[in-house]
């Protein structure tokens, strides 16, 4: 028997990661529907919502900002944007005042349709333009030429505004201005406030000089909103960040083995088979050789060449136990299959039905033992006496079934005499193969499988769980046993032979007709 290490297995660490950038792609690649689910989608709504989404026009009208030199203050009282050492201070100024309540409420009387001033205001926003003494007025309307007619109401507006405003102050400060006037005699004194009343009567008939409509809105050519292209390129875009968001966060929510290279990432340990999907054959009981395509035989032939290694280790015939994380995950397949490869290269194979409470191997082959495994664990039958022939490699391969199911027979598995089995099997036989119940959801052959030569795990892709295979793996790696490595069930790709056609009629030429099942091994 081989020898049991007491250490923590290193096989169980992680490799190196592998390159980011193919993780990545891999990740997406394996579940692209869902970026192209999620792109179709949002291109989708984008398209719905340039079809439906109203149309918004932006028309600019331009406004220049003409600072007054007033050196002596006289002009300060009327609010006139004076020139100051920072010339974007005045425009920004000028921009404040351009969008004023009043402007909003004198377009709202003179064009009824645009409503309130609140709306207005809401559609209107003014900004200076860069290094330039120029203000943007920018009105947005449902059309171009409504966009146009609100920016030009809304620029005169606002001058007149800001007129009236000057107007109304000097209205107020010239009947003391004059009043003034006439108390001071002719000087100096006399000669400035005249000058002064002089500027006011100018600018109460001109206005502000300080802004006027440098460029006035014309009507758009094409909407700002919604932009078609821009919108369907959002849409593409977005679909992508979602989809590809999606798609990580299912690889980290979904419980299943879906790749190989989850397997390769947790585990160093090599993988010994790829065995393709099967799409035919009983679905109610594991697959004999006959049932198995060109491809999976090709894939259990090369399982057969890869343990032939123990043999030559060995002084003895070797054992091989099967076991999975968890029921339906091809263990049981996968013994039969192994062991009937290795019948048919003219070695004597013994196949052990290890899984007591779920026996399957009988049911593959459409056989039944009078007597079996639990007989000879119990002492009330020899190993020789219980072995049944099985319908392939011409008589080389024996089968030592269950009688019955149940827990109760399971614990056999645990008395010394399931080890004397073991060593019983191997005098007799060139190679024995166990297959064994899962030993991450029972443990009932976990002595066997510190006694046997080789352990091989059984892997279905997007049916063995990862917390699963992590128990399995953690389990072998406490009783000290580095499992030779893993056969992949499920593995998309060509299912076809290298050499000759792939229907199972031609594969199983290979075998001899099946023969009664009721003889000794």
């Amino acid at each position: 028997m081989k020898q049991i290490n007491d250490s923590q297995a290193s096989w169980v660490e992680p490799p190196a990661e592998q390159q980011s950038l193919r993780k990545f792609l891999e990740t997406v690649r394996d579940r692209i529907w869902v970026v192209v689910a999620a792109v179709v989608i949002t291109t989708a709504a984008a398209a719905f919502y340039v079809a439906t989404a109203d149309k918004v026009y932006e028309a600019k009208a331009q406004i220049l900002v003409i600072p007054i030199d007033d050196p002596e203050g006289r002009l300060a009282s009327l609010g006139l944007i004076g020139q100051s050492s920072d010339p974007l201070r005045a425009v920004e100024t000028a921009a404040t005042l351009i969008v004023s309540q009043g402007a909003a409420e004198a377009v709202a009387v003179d064009n009824g349709d645009l409503g309130s001033p609140q709306s207005v205001l809401a559609h209107v926003s003014a900004e200076p333009i860069a290094e330039s003494n120029v203000v943007s007025l920018v009105a947005r309307a449902p059309t171009a030429e409504g966009a146009a007619t609100l920016a030009n109401a809304f620029a005169k507006a606002a001058l007149d505004q800001q007129a009236d405003v000057i107007r109304d102050t000097i209205d107020r400060e010239l009947p003391s201005l004059n009043a003034r006037l006439k108390e001071l005699p002719e000087g100096i004194a006399s000669d400035t406030l005249a000058a002064q009343i002089a500027q006011f009567e100018a600018l109460r008939v001109a206005g502000d000089p300080t802004l006027r409509i440098n460029e006035p809105a014309v009507p758009p050519g094409s909407p700002v909103s919604p932009r078609p292209l821009l919108s369907l390129i959002a849409g593409i875009f977005a679909g992508l960040v979602l989809g590809v968001g999606a798609v990580f966060a299912m690889r980290m929510l979904d419980p299943l083995i879906r790749r190989e290279d989850q397997v390769r990432s947790r585990y160093r340990l090599p993988i010994l088979a790829r065995v393709p999907r099967e799409r035919g054959g009983p679905r109610d009981r594991p697959l004999v050789w006959s049932n198995l395509v060109g491809g999976s035989m090709e894939a259990y032939r090369t399982l057969r060449a890869v343990l032939a290694g123990s043999a030559a280790r060995s002084n003895r015939a070797p054992s091989i136990l099967i076991s999975s994380p968890g029921p339906g995950e091809g263990k049981t397949t996968s013994a039969i299959s192994l062991a009937a490869s290795l019948a048919l290269t003219d070695k004597r194979v013994i196949l052990i039905e290890g899984d007591l409470r779920r026996p399957a191997i009988g049911k593959a082959f459409n056989l039944r033992a009078r007597k079996g495994i639990i007989s000879v664990l119990a002492g009330e039958a020899t190993l020789q006496e219980s072995l049944v022939t099985a319908p392939i490699g011409d008589g080389h391969l024996g089968l030592l079934l269950s009688e019955e199911s149940g827990g109760a027979g399971a614990e056999l598995l645990a008395l010394p005499s399931a080890l004397e089995l073991l060593e019983q099997a191997t005098q007799i036989a060139d190679v024995v193969v166990i297959d064994s119940p899962p030993l991450a959801t029972v443990v009932d052959a976990l002595p066997l499988a510190r006694a046997v030569d080789e352990v091989v795990i059984a892997l279905r892709l997007g049916t063995s769980r990862l917390d699963r295979t992590q128990e399995l793996a953690e389990l072998l790696a406490e009783s000290g046993i580095t499992p030779a490595g893993f056969v992949l069930i499920g593995v998309s790709g060509h299912s076809n032979p290298y050499y000759g056609p792939s229907s199972r009629s031609s594969d199983v030429r290979e075998m001899p007709p099946p023969r009664a099942a009721t003889g000794t091994g």
